[in-house]
């Protein structure tokens, strides 16, 4: 083992493990109201909320406090033997970089969310994302194939919710790092890399916390793109309940979009036929359109 092997492990390091959440299902729905239909399918474009502007405030310090129960739940009931002690003597150097850089898992500047959910027709979503009179659209399979710049950073994957596999995912990271600093220790240069373990470690990590949430939030079944902005991205401003929201666009074309359907105090005859006739008038002729099967009328 050499220091350039151990430099090729720390940028390996970064990388997210896809079996761990981007097992994704295709497909996916996002729900939203009549003005979210006529900007993303009159446009072709999302735009892409930043992600401490998500609707949810709480789920910003929900990995946080995961992150400080990890390392007792952890260990706990392991005999402490060799591995163990290099497994806590790295945690506790990861834990004095976030003191000593003041970092928190919450400051995300260049994380971007988009959010959608694998259930098609869903009461609480309705409710929550369009007042039950909106719409949901559908995507079709391999969604990342059809954005138009095709060198957007992102990311596609399930929000967990169990707490036990967020604690797992949590230990798969440490555990990778400590044997990465451990190996560097060993060859006298853990000064030296530590440094990079952890810058690499934190970026892993505030990646993995977009899709760590509550379970009590688990019947939303939500699927999450996140973005990385990169320097030429424009952010735009809209205003929602007093409030400036950032946001990037992010171009998609017409052939990812498999359906639109009407919501449950929607289904009006003329709603299907202004929303056939505003399908066609923006290229998305022959589309599906559904109707929501919930009986709900007010």
């Amino acid at each position: 083992m050499n220091r350039n092997n151990i430099s090729n492990q720390i940028e390996d390091l970064v990388k997210v493990n896809h079996a761990e959440i981007f097992d994704v299902s295709f497909p996916f729905y996002h729900y939203t109201g009549i003005e979210g239909v006529n900007g993303i399918l009159g446009d072709n474009n999302f735009y892409v909320s930043k992600s401490d502007f998500l609707n949810d405030r709480t789920e910003i310090a929900h990995f946080q406090k995961i992150y400080e129960n990890a390392i007792s739940v952890l260990t706990s009931g392991r005999p402490f033997d060799n591995q163990v002690r290099i497994f806590m003597s790295y945690c506790k150097i990861f834990s004095e970089y976030l003191k000593v850089k003041n970092h928190s898992f919450a400051e995300k500047d260049s994380l971007y969310v988009l959010s959608f959910t694998s259930n098609n027709d869903h009461l609480p979503l309705w409710s929550s994302y369009t007042s039950n009179t909106g719409y949901n659209i559908g995507f079709n399979n391999n969604l990342n194939k059809y954005f138009e710049d095709k060198s957007m950073n992102f990311w596609v994957g399930n929000v967990i919710y169990d707490e036990d596999r967020q604690y797992e995912i949590i230990a798969d990271g440490l555990g990778e790092a400590s044997k990465i600093w451990s190996q560097a220790n060993s060859l006298g240069i853990s000064d030296q890399i530590t440094e990079g373990i952890n810058r690499k470690l934190f970026e892993k990590f505030q990646l993995y916390s977009m899709f760590f949430k509550n379970h009590f939030f688990s019947t939303e079944e939500e699927v999450r793109i996140v973005f990385k902005k990169r320097n030429s991205d424009k952010i735009f401003h809209r205003c929602s309940n007093g409030i400036f929201i950032p946001y990037i666009k992010v171009n998609f074309c017409k052939e990812c979009v498999k359906s639109v359907c009407i919501g449950p105090i929607n289904n009006l005859d003329n709603a299907q036929i202004g929303l056939k006739s505003f399908l066609d008038n923006n290229g998305y002729k022959k589309m599906k359109i559904n109707k929501s099967k919930i009986p709900l009328r007010y």
